[in-house]
């Protein structure tokens, strides 16, 4: 669901091609945002009926639908075509306008947007470029809101699925937002005056369900190779080693910050 030719995280795969083959995963697998982390983000920037959200890599859609059922017309700015065609086959309003774009160039008008939100995205951002584009497209006294999971590493479970991601990935630790994206990092972007609130979501899965949650992350190995038919076997023992009648917990952590950008941000 990503953005820029050249970013921050150094030689790698196009960040915009990324989840192209991983696009059905995605949507069975990834973890949707907690309630509480969306009425936060409301109530705290009292956002009005008309206002204009802009979602910056928005992915086959999870956040942008939160906004649209709540009535807000959505620009849903999005540079991989797979991602993109999943979000516009999926969601069916006249609130959603779907775009390709990068979070350095949303194409967007002058001072046209209330909300900026990015879900799942920041640490693939070109930070400088980034917030010039958004200062750009922003209002006066608009908001920005940046989101993501942080998958937990505090039960037994948890603890080994963290180890079987480390040793059965193509680049896990340059990409894990957990490091790109830095409390620091992020004040810097954003300001010292942002808000951070952390909420609470969790995932039940059986095994397909949790391997599929693992095949829909972008530095997983790719299908069709031996190494991802390694991984499948290597989760295997895994999760017979913990699960509970067939099933398991992911559980994360909710991150949101939050701030206020006025025209001398």
């Amino acid at each position: 669901m990503f953005f820029t030719h050249k970013t921050d995280i150094g030689s790698m795969v196009d960040p915009t091609k990324r989840f192209r083959n991983r696009v059905e995963d995605y949507i069975k697998y990834r973890p949707r945002y907690a309630q509480e982390a969306i009425h936060f983000i409301l109530e705290t920037s009292n956002l009005k009926q008309g206002a204009n959200i802009a979602d910056i890599g928005s992915g086959t859609g999870i956040l942008t639908q939160e906004w649209i059922k709540r009535g807000f017309k959505t620009y849903a700015v999005e540079p991989n075509p797979k991602m993109r065609e999943a979000a516009e086959h999926t969601i069916s309003s006249d609130l959603f306008i779907s775009i390709d774009g990068t979070a350095e160039n949303t194409t967007l008008p002058d001072n046209s947007i209330d909300l900026i939100t990015a879900a799942q995205a920041f640490h693939w951002f070109d930070k400088r470029k980034a917030k010039k584009e958004f200062k750009r497209i922003l209002k006066s006294e608009g908001w920005i809101a940046l989101l993501w999971n942080e998958r937990r590493k505090d039960t037994p479970f948890l603890k080994e699925f963290e180890k079987f991601i480390i040793n059965n990935s193509t680049d896990y630790k340059k990409v894990n937002h957990v490091t790109t994206a830095s409390d620091e990092v992020v004040l810097d972007f954003l300001g010292d005056d942002t808000l951070h609130r952390v909420f609470e979501v969790a995932q039940t899965f059986d095994f397909e369900g949790l391997f599929g949650r693992y095949a829909s992350s972008s530095y997983a190995f790719h299908k069709g190779t031996e190494v991802f038919d390694q991984a499948r076997k290597n989760l295997k023992r895994i999760f017979d080693k913990f699960q509970s009648n067939g099933k398991i917990d992911v559980l994360y952590f909710n991150h949101v910050y939050l701030t206020k950008w006025t025209q001398t941000t």
